[in-house]
């Protein structure tokens, strides 16, 4: 009996919500779950109509009618009412009990989806911010290495040939001083670019192939020799130096690491550098120079631009190179570290000769059993001899009903159980045939002359069944009746014992509902994985949600260990004796992670494990529930990488800060150069005034770039300020018109210039000059070969720029070509940091104004400004 009260108990207990709905609706039975979800206790929603629930009714009575025609329902949602008034979002999967073509009630089991439905709600605006985000980064390294290398590119080209065309001496210094200052900028470039790759797409990515790590060292040292050609170098190399790396990347970080020697180390104490290749599966290399790196720099020897906040450390360039050296170590799955020790500083770097995979071990999955269990044997009622059943006959017992027979039936003698059971008095029952007892189905059936002859035949008769009282009721009765004989074997008469079971037969009755209940209810659900394990962890049973999500059918899964549910690496662990172990430990057992299907697929999976024991506290097997939760789990990923995506966003801000205010330095440095450069030339050959301006126009477009990098920076760091003055916008536009001269013949546009006078307001002029710069230079890089048409007026209050141009137009989202680093076409047919439109729209709008774009009438675009002629807050 205890063991069949545990499913019951596991059933109210169970997290799966769930009920039972009358015929007419009304509830009968919930468990706790169910009640939990919507907050009522069981007064409150037990024995209520489940529409006072509701909160559509055309959805409860649509639910009710296909119930009704016993229709099952799975993922059926519906909006219920909690009782603190909130609207809950449930699905549910319902099984209705027929009898006879008629709905008896049905099983509902219910899944709060109120989480999830508002989670998804959220989901295509977040999935299409993280596709963005992640396209806009994977995008910027090559934007900026593409739009700020070409113009570089083309003053180191221009140089290079006049450097071999001029013979002045100081024009061949001057060109010298130029690639100088071009070769540093292209290393902060490269670094920048590494910076960018590291801090924002997640690492630096690797080549991998086989390299010889000394070869590697002995070349950067070369370059080491060649700016200090006097320093002594000393290097040891011990074993096989070979491996499977990016040969680049680790060039990469040799130069770094003997470019800051140099630059710190002293020049009285060699630079050491040795490399043990002795270990089977690593090399380390020991790099250690002359001076001490100070105490306060030492634990942020690795961290990016440190040169730049130790300003009095003897460093120059961007404090990026450890940075990046750190990054490429790491991405080989190696290690770096610095000590100082005696005023000598040491690099030491560890690289695994190969990549570091974990494989899984194999092994044999066997279950293990620690001991052996009977099975259950079956109570045996204690049965006695006919010798001795008169002698234990006891006429004051009240519990048993305990009388003697004739040979024909009828009572002979009568005791006060008799009494008490039946109903009858002493002088009511002796003398009359036992047949009163029985019903009216029993008599018609011959059954009383059957059961005095098996007694006759087999000694004793023993049954249980219904019985009758004096008054008509019905008693559940155990009933044995043995035949008594003489000496001479001849039957003279029976004895009866009855005991009355109608309290144990109401709750065996009750049980068996209740179990019957819990079997199809666990059976039909589909949505969690219900069985039962053996104290073992086989096996026991297995209904249709654990089918649909793990694929076994009962008869291929029943009988083995529930091991085949997880991955072998959970296995190796020992987590699944872990898990019962726990559960019989402390009741209950928790888990969420990767479970396996059959066909070897993984899926998230929240995991209840329930230990059973039956009344004497002997642990008969495990409860567990699994429910798939790998939808979950991909939007959870997904919400992390939208948070790592705008983490990246907030270091590309970062980015952009440094990256301007860096280049900015030498690239100041190299327009002086080249200044300086075009003087001499023009004095000493006229002829190659072309290749000069060639030069100074890639050099004016680095700086374009660069300062529209410090705008970004500005804005994004809320460091963007207005120089306001009295501003004629139409003398401001006129001026823009005729600097861009140049340029537009080149693009073969000509401007059209519509300036109503005297457009007067107070503005930024070196913002309102920017702004439509960035206009006119969109235009003719978009309607080059074309005509474009510029108006300033007045309309009321405010002061209107309008561009036109005669290009392909825009696409339909023209909103999005205002953000940072968007085009309204790809890059490979238009350059540009995708910039100019995003720094309009923030300096119109920093004027209290605004920006706007569409497609023109007649073809192309046009983009209107309209700012206030007073100044607004």
């Amino acid at each position: 009996m205890a063991e069949r009260e545990d499913p019951v108990e596991f059933l109210e207990n169970i997290a799966v919500p769930i009920r039972q709905i009358a015929a007419d609706g009304t509830i009968v039975w919930a468990n706790r779950a169910e009640l939990a979800m919507l907050g009522y206790s069981p007064a409150e929603y037990i024995g209520h109509h489940i529409a006072e629930f509701h909160a559509d009714r055309a959805v409860v009575d649509d639910m009710c009618t296909r119930m009704a025609a016993g229709e099952p329902l799975h993922d059926y949602e519906a909006r219920f009412v909690a009782k603190n008034g909130d609207i809950r979002h449930v699905a549910v999967s319902s099984n209705a009990y027929m009898r006879d073509g008629k709905l008896v009630h049905t099983r509902c089991v219910s899944r709060d989806v109120t989480e999830s439905r508002r989670k998804e709600s959220e989901r295509e605006g977040m999935v299409a911010d993280l596709a963005r985000t992640v396209r806009l980064n994977d995008m910027f390294a090559s934007i900026l290495g593409h739009d700020l290398r070409n113009p570089l590119n083309a003053i180191v080209m221009a140089t290079q040939m006049l450097i071999g065309q001029v013979t002045d001496p100081k024009a061949q210094r001057a060109a010298q001083r130029v690639l100088s200052s071009s070769e540093r900028m292209r290393r902060m470039i490269d670094q920048l670019l590494d910076f960018s790759r590291a801090r924002m797409l997640g690492g630096l990515p690797l080549e991998r192939r086989d390299a010889d790590l000394a070869t590697i060292a002995r070349d950067a040292l070369e370059e080491v020799r060649f700016v200090r050609p006097g320093w002594p170098i000393e290097i040891s190399v011990d074993g096989d130096t070979h491996g499977s790396w990016d040969s680049s990347r680790l060039a990469q970080v040799m130069s770094n690491l003997f470019g800051n020697a140099a630059q710190h180390g002293t020049a009285d104490v060699p630079l050491d550098v040795r490399i043990d290749g002795t270990a089977p599966d690593k090399i380390t290399m020991t790099l250690t120079n002359g001076g001490g790196i100070p105490p306060e720099i030492l634990p942020m020897i690795f961290a990016p631009f440190r040169g730049r906040k130790h300003k009095d450390a003897k460093t120059q360039g961007l404090g990026l190179g450890l940075f990046i050296s750190e990054q490429i170590v790491r991405a080989h799955q190696g290690d770096i570290t610095a000590d100082v020790k005696d005023d000598r500083t040491t690099f030491t770097v560890t690289l695994p000769r190969r990549p570091v995979v974990l494989a899984p071990a194999t092994f044999e999955r066997t279950p293990t059993r620690t001991t052996e269990s009977a099975p259950l044997a079956k109570p045996v009622s204690p049965r006695k001899g006919t010798d001795d059943v008169m002698r234990t006959f006891v006429r004051g017992i009240r519990d048993y009903a305990i009388f003697m027979l004739d040979a024909n039936g009828y009572i002979q003698t009568w005791n006060v159980g008799a009494q008490v059971i039946t109903g009858y008095r002493q002088d009511e029952a002796i003398g009359r045939h036992f047949s009163i007892f029985y019903t009216r189905e029993d008599l018609d059936t011959g059954k009383i002359p059957r059961e005095l002859d098996v007694a006759q035949r087999t000694g004793q008769y023993e049954e249980e069944g219904w019985r009758v009282r004096k008054d008509g009721s019905h008693y559940w009765a155990s009933v044995l009746i043995t035949a008594l004989r003489d000496d001479d074997n001849q039957v003279v008469g029976y004895a009866k014992v009855v005991r009355d079971l109608t309290e144990r037969k109401v709750i065996e009755e009750r049980e068996r509902q209740n179990e019957q209940r819990f079997r199809i209810l666990v059976e039909s659900v589909k949505d969690y994985a219900i069985f039962m394990l053996d104290p073992f962890g086989n096996v026991a049973s297995w209904n249709a949600g654990a089918q649909r999500i793990k694929h076994y059918t009962a008869d291929e899964i029943i009988g083995r260990h529930f091991s085949v549910f997880y991955p072998e690496e959970d296995i190796r662990a020992g987590k699944c004796e872990m898990e019962l172990e726990v559960a019989a430990r402390v009741g209950r057992f928790e888990d969420e992670g990767w479970r396996l299907r059959k066909d070897g697929s993984r899926f998230w999976a929240n995991v209840v494990i329930t230990a059973l024991y039956d009344s004497n506290g002997t642990l008969v097997g495990f409860g567990k529930v699994t429910r798939d939760l790998t939808e979950r789990k991909q939007h959870e990923e997904e919400r992390l990488r939208l948070a790592q995506a705008q983490e990246a966003v907030r270091l590309r801000d970062e980015f952009l800060s440094i990256a301007s205010h860096e280049l900015k330095t030498p690239l100041t440095v190299l327009q002086l150069q080249l200044d300086t450069l075009r003087d001499r030339v023009k004095q000493v050959d006229a002829s190659l005034a072309d290749k000069i301006e060639r030069t100074n126009r890639a050099s004016d477009r680095l700086t374009h770039l660069v300062d529209t990098l410090l705008d970004v920076s500005r804005i994004a760091t809320g460091k963007f300020e207005l120089h306001r003055e009295p501003v004629d916008l139409s003398q401001v536009a006129k001026d823009v018109v005729e600097r861009m001269g140049v340029a537009a013949s080149a693009a073969s546009c000509e401007i059209h210039a519509e300036l109503v006078p005297h457009v007067e307001g107070s503005w930024d002029r070196i913002r309102i000059e920017q702004v439509i710069t960035n206009l006119l230079g969109n235009a003719m890089k978009y309607a080059a070969g074309s005509s474009v048409d510029l108006r300033v007026y007045h309309e009321r209050n405010t002061a209107v720029i309008e561009v036109r141009d005669r290009g392909p137009g825009l696409p339909a989202d023209s909103e999005a070509i205002f953000a940072r680093f968007e085009r309204a076409a790809s890059m490979r047919h238009y350059g540009g940091l995708g910039l100019g439109l995003y720094i309009v729209r923030q300096i119109a709008e920093a004027h209290g104004g605004n920006v706007s774009a569409s497609n023109a009438a007649g073809g192309g675009a046009q983009f209107s400004v309209r700012l206030p002629c007073k100044e607004s807050n």
